[in-house]
Parts: C-alpha cells; sequence; structure tokens
C-alpha cells in the first residue's frame, strides 16, 4: 500500500511542476508585462487508492496552492479545504522586499539590497580559502565557455563531408512504393570505415582546439580530480575514469598524475579509433521527389562484430494527412531493440522485439491531439495511452494534457490540466491550474512598520524570533484542525 501511497506522491511531483510552467506560459508572461494581476490556483483530484491511502488521498483533494500578483507584489497562499491556513506576501519598493506571513503574526520583516550585500560578504569570508579558490577555478573555467565555433574550426570538417557529398551517386527514374510517396531519384552513399573515423577525430580535434571547450574539459578534470595512471611507459585513465569521461573521486595513488587536457584527447582518440575500426561501411539511401524533398531514407551500418543498426524513414501522405514514419533498429546477432516514431497517429515504440518483430519488452505509446485556435479561445488536448511491457505482463496507464484559453477584451482565463489514468476512464491523479487575468485586489503590506532583521541587534534578534516562533506554532495548530478528519486522525494515531 505504501508504494501506492508514494506512487502519488511522486505523480503529484513530476506533475504540479508542468502544470504551473504551462499555465503561466504565453498570454500570462504578456499581462505581467503589461503591469496586469494575474492569479493562478493549483488544485489535485486524486483517486480511490484504498482504504489504508485515504489520509494522503483526501489531504490531497483538499490541498490548493494560490499565487496572485503583478510586477510590484505577490502572493503566495496554501489552502486546505476551501480556506487559505498558510499565506506570504512579498513586495519591492525603493532597494528592499518587504515579507509578511501568517507565520509571522502582524510583523513585516524588510531586506535591503546593501543588507543583503553585507550579508553574502560575511558569508564568503566564513567559506574556507581552499573552498574559495576551488569555486573560483570553475567559475573562471566557466567563464571561458563562451567561444563559439569558428568557422576556421569548423573548416575540417566541412571539407570531409564536402568530400562524401561528391561520393554521391544519382539515378533518376519513378520509385514507388506502399511506404513512402512518389520518388524520382535515388541517392546512395557509402562511407568506410576509414572515412567515418576522418570525420570523427576531426570533431574532436576540433572540440580540443576551441579555446571554450578545452576551458570546460580542463575544469572538469581538475575540479573532479582525474588522474592518469603511469607505470613505466604505459598509462590508463584510473578509478572510475576509466571511461573517458568519467571521473574518479578516490584519493589517487603515488604513480598517479593528475590528467591534462592533452591526455583527455588523446584517451579520447584512441578509444573512438578503436570502436571506429569496428566500422566496415555506412550506408545510405536517399529517395526524392519532384520538389526535392526526401520522402524515404534507408541507413545501416556494416560492421566486424554483431553489433548492427539500421534507420528507416518513410513519408506517406493520405489526402490532406501526411505521415512521418521513423524506425531505428540496433541488433547484437541475437536480440533486436528498436525505437519507432509515427508522428500522424502519434505512435511511439522504444524496446526488444521479437523474431515477428513483436514488442516483447519495452514502450508502446499512442495519442490523439486537438487543437483549437480562434480570437476567443485557444485550446490543446493531447490524450496518450503508455503500455510497459516486461514479458508476459503488460502495465497500461494514460498521460493527458489539457489547456484552455478563453480571452475576453483585456481579461483572459487559462484552465491547464495534468492527469494520469488507467489509460480508460479511471483517474489516478490530476493537477489542474486555473489562471486569471482580471482585476485582483492584493493584500495590503504595511511597509510604515517594517522590521529589518539584518540590521538588528542579538538581544533584538533574540525577542523578534520568540515572538516569530508563538505565531508559527499558532499558525501550525491553524493547520491542523484544517485538515480533513481522515488526515488528522491518522497525525493523531501516530503519535500513540
Amino acid at each position: 500500500m505504501m508504494k501506492k501511497i508514494l506512487s502519488v506522491l511522486a505523480a503529484l511531483v513530476m506533475l504540479v511542476l508542468p502544470v504551473i510552467s504551462c499555465a503561466e506560459g504565453g498570454f500570462l508572461a504578456d499581462a505581467l508585462a503589461a503591469g496586469k494581476e494575474v492569479s493562478t490556483t493549483v488544485s489535485f483530484t486524486v483517486g480511490d487508492f484504498g482504504e489504508d491511502a485515504k489520509p494522503i488521498v483526501d489531504l490531497f483533494n483538499a490541498l490548493t496552492l494560490n499565487m496572485t500578483g503583478n510586477k510590484e507584489q505577490a502572493h503566495l497562499g496554501i489552502g486546505l479545504q476551501g480556506e487559505e491556513v498558510v499565506t506570504a506576501d512579498f513586495k519591492t519598493e525603493g532597494d528592499s522586499l518587504y515579507l509578511t506571513s501568517t507565520l509571522l503574526g502582524e510583523k513585516t520583516v524588510a531586506v535591503s539590497e546593501k543588507e543583503l550585500q553585507q550579508l553574502l560578504e560575511t558569508i564568503i569570508k566564513m567559506i574556507p580559502e581552499e573552498t574559495m579558490a576551488q569555486l573560483q577555478a570553475f567559475l573562471n573555467g566557466a567563464g571561458q565557455q563562451t567561444g563559439a565555433i569558428t568557422d576556421e574550426e569548423m573548416k575540417p570538417i566541412i571539407d570531409i563531408i564536402a568530400k562524401w557529398v561528391q561520393k554521391v551517386e544519382s539515378e533518376q527514374g519513378e520509385f514507388t512504393s506502399d511506404s513512402h510517396d512518389p520518388a524520382i531519384v535515388k541517392a546512395t552513399l557509402v562511407i568506410t570505415g576509414e572515412e567515418y573515423e576522418e570525420l570523427i577525430l576531426a570533431v574532436i580535434n576540433m572540440l580540443e582546439n576551441n579555446e571554450a571547450f578545452s576551458g570546460y574539459v580542463k575544469t572538469l578534470l581538475e575540479s573532479q580530480n582525474v588522474t592518469l595512471q603511469v607505470t613505466g611507459a604505459e598509462s590508463s585513465v584510473s578509478g572510475a575514469a576509466a571511461n573517458v569521461l568519467a571521473t574518479g573521486e578516490e584519493e589517487a595513488p603515488a604513480e598517479a598524475k593528475p590528467m591534462t587536457v592533452e591526455e583527455f584527447f588523446a584517451e579520447l582518440r584512441t578509444q573512438v579509433s578503436a570502436a571506429c575500426k569496428t566500422v566496415k561501411t555506412l550506408n545510405a539511401v536517399a529517395y526524392i521527389n519532384d520538389k526535392g524533398e526526401s520522402v524515404a531514407v534507408d541507413a545501416w551500418a556494416d560492421t566486424t562484430t554483431d553489433l548492427k543498426c539500421t534507420l528507416t524513414y518513410n513519408r506517406l501522405t493520405d489526402g490532406e494527412k501526411v505521415n512521418h514514419d521513423v524506425l531505428f533498429v540496433l541488433t547484437n546477432g541475437t536480440e533486436n531493440a528498436v525505437i519507432g516514431l509515427n508522428i500522424a497517429d502519434w505512435h511511439f515504440i522504444m524496446g526488444a522485439v521479437d523474431a515477428e518483430d513483436k514488442l516483447t519488452d519495452g514502450m508502446d505509446i499512442t495519442g490523439t491531439v486537438k487543437t483549437t485556435d480562434t480570437e476567443a479561445q485557444k485550446a490543446t488536448a493531447v490524450d496518450t495511452v503508455w503500455k510497459a511491457m516486461d514479458g508476459d505482463e503488460v502495465i497500461t496507464f494514460g498521460i493527458n494534457y489539457s489547456a484552455v484559453t478563453d480571452y475576453k477584451g483585456d481579461k483572459a482565463e487559462n484552465v491547464t490540466s495534468f492527469s494520469v489514468t488507467d489509460g480508460k476512464d479511471t483517474n489516478y491523479v490530476t493537477v489542474t491550474a486555473n489562471t486569471l487575468v482580471d482585476d485582483i485586489k492584493l493584500p495590503e503590506i504595511n511597509i510604515a512598520d517594517a522590521v529589518h532583521p539584518l540590521s538588528m541587534t542579538g538581544e533584538e534578534l533574540e525577542a523578534l524570533g520568540e515572538e516569530i516562533s508563538s505565531s508559527a506554532i499558532q499558525n501550525y495548530l491553524g493547520v491542523l484542525f484544517s485538515l480533513p478528519e481522515s488526515t488528522f486522525g491518522m497525525l493523531v494515531n501516530s503519535q500513540n
């Protein structure tokens, strides 16, 4: 039963963030920029998970999160059973930020820009010099990562690709198939393993010569203590860093020395070259229509190992519907792994398939999308069904998204929701955000009597702390008595 309860909580955490994000996009950003008041209320609807889960289910069904604000002031509230039980209000004026809350009682606390700067300086002085030096080194390295790749650095790669283009063989004709639209050109390209290795090494050279990327690698190597084991004329990357991009945190042995940027890229070249030597050829066949568009592509790798891969793309037009079908298959000689996407029909598969190309282990996702776009309303609905397969066991669930925005002059209302279902009619959990752009009155904040904790003496802070503690306890008791009966009972019983 606890597993079910944790599943509910995980789903809520995963769903509430994108809901709020979606509700606060588009028209909401424009409204705030225009100085209008915006209010968002997030609520939860959780289905029946049995009697043991009832206290937690009832809690979330009674819970609301309220956010209201404009460019200068914001109100946050936690509601239970329709009433706000914890609130916090923020306001900026001049160079200060003001806060009032049910946790603070009748107090308004404030902090100025100068006070924050002094606090930051005090905190920095408390940090050990060694830690500050490491942080500074990291920031310096991060600051170097702004250099874009230049045309000169890209030239060797472009030259190699240009040589590949010259190798393309074209055949004119009529190429038809039930899988894709008609084509008039068949283009074939075969790349040898040596040519493929030349391109990959050119990319590595470009990254090494790019000041921004090499600076990032240097910072990574130093901050994560990546070392190189040295024994006579032989060397190897130590510990977890045996994987070129991994890092070792264990203390280096006596014969180890810090890995340099040059050694990092040398090790990367060695590993990449070894991998490329297993490739015989890379092959691609593209079918092109009379508009110069690719309607089908078949690509595959011929290797010296059992590891093979193929990529297939087909575009097929059916009236006004244009379907794009992509399938990637990876096999090691005994098992096949696939990734497939059918865009028009919203069908995605990923996992292992049997000899009959039936998905036996992985994920099968189907979905539908509906949209409305008028002056009065914009709406999007996405309904998906997920099937997680593990042999004969199949777990089915649905993930649905809906967003509807209604416009009335300079006012608007948006309702956005995410839900998890059983893939049919049973709801597990739904998170809904209702957002209004309207004339909304925000609570008054008593700025005149605000206290500045960062400027207080020790005695003043102690007195303020006692006062706030008393208010917080009263607020806590108010929250307890606002809980649903089942939730309150669970808390009481847990104390016995």
